[in-house]
């Protein structure tokens, strides 16, 4: 009964999930620029970046940004 966020990038989104998928939240996958508003109405969350550094890990991370408050991202989770 729960709906997943649907992660992609333009490419896939565009071939695949647009039309079959209007309702779902999307993670959108984008290097070079943030997510279109009217392209990608349902986006949540944006990758940016995959050689993200963070303080305690020697690997680089995929960065990304929840386009929302606190209070919506633990809407979104499942507990």
């Amino acid at each position: 009964g729960v709906k997943p966020i649907i992660y992609t990038n333009k490419q896939c989104y565009s071939l695949y999930i647009k039309d079959n998928f209007p309702q779902n939240k999307l993670w959108i996958c984008d290097l070079s620029s943030e997510p279109n508003d009217n392209l990608y109405p349902n986006w949540v969350v944006w990758q940016y970046s995959h050689r993200g550094r963070l303080h305690g890990i020697k690997h680089k991370v995929d960065m990304n940004v929840f386009r929302g408050n606190k209070g919506e991202l633990k809407n979104i989770v499942l507990r």
